[in-house]
């Protein structure tokens, strides 16, 4: 469902569906369409998998480590 962190992360149609919150209706058109088309069904989870890799450990790991380094550069201005 299109709540508020699956709308972050995933890119309609490209690496996943995403459905207005709360309908089932349109939950199950679409997971039927997944069932039906495997060339969707393939796209999408070739598509998911390289997506995914932007939140491995390794990658995140390197993103704090270089906020954290850079904000250990940056003068203390609070020194009495």
């Amino acid at each position: 469902f299109a709540c508020d962190g699956p709308k972050k992360i995933i890119n309609h149609g490209q690496d996943g569906i995403l459905i207005p919150c709360g309908d089932v209706d349109a939950f199950s058109k679409n997971i039927m369409q997944l069932i039906e088309d495997r060339e969707l069904r393939h796209k999408l989870g070739i598509n998911a998998f390289q997506s995914a890799k932007n939140y491995s450990l390794d990658t995140i790991g390197k993103k704090w480590e270089s906020i954290l380094l850079k904000n250990n550069k940056k003068p203390n201005n609070n020194k009495e």
